[in-house]
């Protein structure tokens, strides 16, 4: 990405506390109808101080879940939702994580070393949830890591 033949940096990193607002109003401009906790970890890239893109990772027990990935339409395609996804997957480490991406993402968070599984191996109330969101139409599929 240039303008007037500069590279515009993106920045790729773990929100901070000061960050959260910012973070949770992206997610909302992004259309993420859902409940932020106060506690999730937020992870975002940012160019010129917009937030660009966001994730976060919740923590259900007994689960670890990774939830909201959003990119910026305008900022698709170019490689920053696999680096902001590189770095939650370093952040996570060997820790169990689940996440319900739509089915014809399976292949982005496998790079990230998530792989599908059946509803029977999810925490029941993934399991839940994966059921809610199908009966609703939506193409997803539950995803965890290692």
């Amino acid at each position: 990405m240039t303008r007037s033949g500069l590279t515009m940096e993106i920045e790729i990193r773990a929100a901070s506390t000061s960050d959260r607002e910012r973070v949770v109003s992206f997610l909302r401009e992004q259309g993420y109808p859902h409940t932020i906790d106060e506690e999730d970890r937020h992870f975002m890239a940012e160019r010129e101080r917009q937030v660009i893109a966001a994730v976060r990772l919740s923590r259900a027990e007994p689960a670890l879940v990774l939830r909201g990935m959003r990119v910026r339409k305008d900022c698709q395609r170019r490689g920053i939702g696999r680096r902001l996804l590189a770095l939650v997957a370093r952040e996570i480490g060997s820790e169990r994580c689940y996440c319900l991406p739509y089915s014809w993402l399976v292949s982005f968070y496998g790079e990230a070393g998530f792989r599908q599984i059946a509803a029977a191996e999810a925490p029941s109330f993934l399991a839940t949830r994966h059921a809610k969101y199908v009966a609703s139409g939506q193409d997803v599929i539950i995803m965890r890591r290692p």
